[in-house]
């Protein structure tokens, strides 16, 4: 009798794990089938395994003790026959996720691609294992969305409900619970018109940036050709006085010695005339002895004058003259200082110039981000009076009163302003005293100590605080208590510019010129800084007989 083939629906033989044909199949207590080894995995990796509870993947039925599991051999005779029959398989290898797609959370080994995802389960799941979750859960108001990753963050941390609407006034995603409790009267929108409207912000505000930049890209590309010509010319010129220079210090080495071999010369020609006024002296020596031994003596002593040594011209002579090559280079290094001197001071006054435009260019780029700081007078020093805008902060000889507070600096003569900074800021400091006294200009959190006169309240001597000093003729940079001294003219304006992004912490010296239309713009010092998320205020140590202003 010939036997008949089996016709049952292929799911029936599948791993709900694997979604293999089972293979060694199992069955638990609750009347699931798995894999052997399947069914081993899951249970091994099972979260609540610990405590001796197990589950089954399917409808989630929990077992205390772990079941033993039994060999089904009515299920493996058939799974055999289907084997037998060609069937091998249940699905291609196109249901597999790939590296950019939501994994079914569900299937174990090789996961298959989510579809769908459950926020109360917070599971994801392919296409079978959403039937099954479908079937599991039939009339639960289970909520399901496209397939997504970090379901939690979907979830609200507070009430554990869906995030389902965004508040306005917040600026925060809400669940149902939210709305009709902290965030009620709020203006609260649809995800998706939030969604839209946050978009149409941000389009808007990066179109416009994008425009703007755009914008100074074009300017560029415009001032390339100006910018590489100048460039080129400044070279050429540059070669030229250089070519000129090295022609300049040629004739040097060569007139140097040359001086030295003339002044030898001249020296070994001096033993030539002694040489000739010995000869002559001998001569008339000679002649003297000659006409004295003719024993006329009227002759002799008319012709006195004849042999006379002091008619004779005497060249001077020093037989220990010697050149001294130890005097020859010390000049010759004085000179060689001298010039490095002069080079320094004009080739910085040459890249000054050079520096110049760009800095400019810089410093209009940085006063987008001009901030307007007014100075707290809550925080101020008993000695600081400010001005009735907050923009002036000098120092009395009498106690200001204003009472007593906790953020006040009760030792310190600093004060704090009453904004804090933003990612981006830029602000200018006027400053005036009389000499030796102390004036800092600081950035610092607000949660540094205010009592006390140590390290832990003074600007600049901890890490919460970064500050420029300047003391008379001295110009110093703090942090963390480390000393960092600059050279260069204390100045009495200063650009400060913040940029918290990027850890970027820079000081400018500011001067004017044209009748102040125009700021000459040089750079003093710049830090890179490793900025935390408090809060970060402008702050200011004022000495006494020192007054300042904010702009």
């Amino acid at each position: 009798m010939a036997e008949a083939n089996i016709s049952v629906p292929e799911n029936h033989f599948q791993c709900p794990i694997c979604l293999e044909l089972l293979k060694d199949p199992v069955t638990i207590p609750c009347g699931h089938s798995y894999c052997t080894d399947c069914i081993k995995k899951c249970w091994d990796q099972d979260e609540d395994k610990e405590n001796g509870v197990y589950s089954c993947p399917q409808c989630r039925q929990t077992f205390n003790p772990r079941p033993v599991l039994g060999r089904n051999p009515i299920l493996a005779d058939m799974v055999a026959k289907l084997k037998a029959q060609g069937l091998q398989s249940t699905h291609s290898d196109d249901g597999f996720a790939g590296p950019d797609d939501v994994e079914c959370t569900i299937c174990v080994g090789r996961k298959r691609k989510a579809d769908k995802s459950c926020l109360e389960c917070l599971d994801s799941y392919c296409l079978i294992h959403l039937c099954r979750h479908e079937e599991l859960h039939a009339g639960k108001k289970h909520k399901v969305v496209d397939a997504a990753v970090q379901l939690q963050k979907k979830m609200c941390s507070e009430h554990g409900k869906p995030l389902e609407a965004f508040c306005e006034t917040d600026s925060k995603c809400v669940c149902v619970e939210c709305i009709i409790d902290e965030h009620k009267g709020h203006d609260v929108v649809s995800l998706a018109s939030a969604k839209e409207n946050n978009q149409r912000k941000l389009q808007k505000s990066l179109q416009k940036e994008i425009s703007e930049r755009e914008s100074e890209l074009n300017r560029l590309r415009e001032n390339v050709e100006s910018l590489q010509s100048s460039a080129k010319a400044s070279v050429e010129v540059s070669e030229s006085n250089f070519t000129e220079l090295l022609a300049f210090f040629e004739r040097m080495r060569s007139e140097v010695p040359e001086m030295i071999r003339a002044q030898e010369k001249a020296e070994l020609s001096r033993e030539e005339q002694r040489q000739e006024e010995v000869n002559v002296l001998k001569t008339r020596a000679a002649e003297m002895e000659q006409l004295a031994s003719k024993e006329a003596e009227v002759q002799f002593l008319q012709n006195l004058s004849l042999f006379s040594p002091e008619d004779l011209p005497r060249v001077t002579f020093n037989a220990k003259y010697a050149f001294r090559p130890t005097t020859v280079e010390f000049y010759l290094k004085r000179m060689m200082k001298e010039m490095e001197k002069t080079y320094s001071e004009n080739v910085g006054l040459i890249w000054s110039h050079v520096k110049f435009g760009f800095l400019r260019c810089h410093h209009k780029q940085m006063k987008r981000y001009s901030v307007h700081p007014k100075f707290d007078s809550a925080t101020a020093f008993r000695h600081h009076l400010i001005s009735e805008d907050n923009t002036k902060v000098e120092w009395s000889h009498e106690v200001v009163s204003r009472g007593r507070r906790w953020d006040r600096f009760t030792d310190c003569r600093q004060v704090f302003c009453s904004d804090a900074l933003p990612e981006h800021a830029y602000w200018e400091v006027e400053w005036s005293s009389v000499p030796d006294r102390e004036f800092a200009i600081a950035v610092a959190y607000d949660d540094i100590e205010r009592e006390g006169v140590d390290n832990d309240c003074r600007f600049g001597r901890n890490d919460e605080s970064w500050c420029l000093e300047l003391s008379g003729s001295c110009l110093s940079f703090f942090h963390n208590n480390v000393e960092t001294e600059i050279p260069g003219p204390v100045p009495s304006r200063v650009g400060v510019y913040l940029n918290r992004q990027v850890g970027i912490l820079s000081f400018y010296r500011i001067t004017d010129r044209d009748c102040g239309h125009v700021n000459d713009v040089e750079i003093i010092f710049s830090v890179k800084a490793r900025f935390n998320q408090k809060t970060l205020y402008p702050g200011f140590y004022v000495d006494s007989s020192c007054c300042a202003e904010v702009f």
